[in-house]
């Protein structure tokens, strides 16, 4: 259980909508009772059970002045003078808590747009992609043929609420990056991007051109960018004289280590008092993981460079430092003047030839998401 009281908060200008409820103890709840990663929430014991109904037992007349309200039976008043004629919401299954911001108000009976409201709030309150939600409601028969339909557009819906808050970020990142490109060529690429999305739908092959591609001048059996799987092994195939053996298999383990580094940084960024322990347990167990790695990696740097570095602090440093923050002796990390003094200036080569299949295997990933969100949309 997180040690955080659940919907507490340092004031309600914070908090999220229904965060200053307390719902059900025991209804799975990522990162309240159940960790946030490393579970697969699609199991059926992590489903979230909900039920919905409605009630015209009570409802509320337009008050006659802002210090009185009357509560009416549906026998005695017409629903022209009532302010709602019912309510309805979501509650869990097993324990009958109400779901947090999913109560809404009848305005003439119960009618599908407010019971769908009233679900949509209750399924976003504490869940995850992913997670299962069985769902009761004694007209199921009825309501349930259009649901499917109606949850897709809200998906979307909310999606396109993070797309637009998004897109001023990437506009800017994208002038940034694309300010780097020489005009007739960043003029060019938008041509061809162009006609590629006009004859995407009868020829899917035309997104291809976003496919990460090689300059003409590049000597290679195709036009694709090598990836650093494929540079790893012309590297290892064509071994060049007076190169350590292992040295590029080093280089490409120590750059998948550095890669291991940002990602634990990332995860340890998000870790807060809320955390649960499991969660920093895992992380506690990465960070052991990758230490190991580390000094691996250390010691079989010191075999392939022998005694040809006088300072040793470029192995093994006496100062504290977070695991995640540990350099890695490579030339981009303690520069290509100790590698070209110790005659090992071959090793800078190796590591610009796999960094740049690195970023390769990055804009291939980029090509995909971009390729799939065209045909989506």
């Amino acid at each position: 259980m997180s040690t955080t009281p659940l919907g507490s908060h340092k004031g309600a200008e914070d908090a999220s909508l229904g965060g200053l409820v307390l719902f059900c103890l025991a209804c799975p709840q990522p990162g309240i009772n159940i960790p946030e990663e490393g579970v697969d929430y699609s199991h059926w014991t992590l489903s979230r059970s909900l039920v919905m109904d409605g009630n015209f037992k009570a409802e509320h007349m337009h008050p006659k002045d802002s210090g009185s309200e009357a509560h009416v039976n549906h026998a005695n008043a017409n629903w022209q003078q009532l302010a709602s004629t019912g309510i309805g919401g979501n509650a869990c299954v097993w324990h009958g808590c109400f779901v947090p911001h999913s109560m809404v108000n009848f305005q003439k009976g119960e009618q599908q747009v407010d019971m769908d409201y009233a679900l949509a709030h209750a399924v976003w309150h504490g869940t995850v992609h992913g997670q299962q939600v069985i769902h009761f409601y004694d007209i199921n028969c009825q309501y349930s043929k259009g649901l499917a339909q109606q949850a897709i557009a809200l998906a979307l819906k909310q999606k396109l609420k993070v797309a637009k808050e998004s897109y001023s970020m990437a506009v800017g990142r994208f002038a940034d990056l694309n300010g780097n490109v020489p005009l007739a060529i960043s003029q060019s690429w938008a041509e061809e991007v162009e006609v590629a999305l006009q004859n995407r739908l009868l020829r899917p092959q035309a997104m291809d051109i976003d496919e990460v591609q090689l300059q003409e001048e590049f000597v290679l059996s195709c036009n694709e960018a090598p990836s650093a799987k494929a540079i790893e092994i012309d590297l290892l195939s064509i071994p060049q004289p007076g190169q350590s053996e292992g040295m590029a298999t080093w280089i490409a383990k120590a750059l998948k280590i550095e890669e291991a580094q940002i990602q634990l940084s990332v995860v340890s960024w998000h870790i807060t008092s809320s955390t649960m322990d499991a969660q920093i347990l895992t992380i506690a167990h990465c960070q052991d993981q990758l230490q190991s790695h580390i000094y691996s990696i250390l010691d079989t740097a010191e075999r392939l460079f022998g005694d040809r570095f006088d300072d040793a602090e470029l192995f093994h440093s006496s100062q504290p430092c977070k695991v995640e923050n540990i350099q890695l002796p490579l030339p981009s990390n303690v520069g290509m003047d100790h590698f070209d003094q110790a005659g090992l200036g071959y090793v800078t080569g190796m590591e610009l030839q796999l960094r740049q299949g690195q970023a390769n295997d990055c804009l291939h990933e980029l090509w995909l998401v971009l390729t799939e969100k065209a045909v989506i949309f």
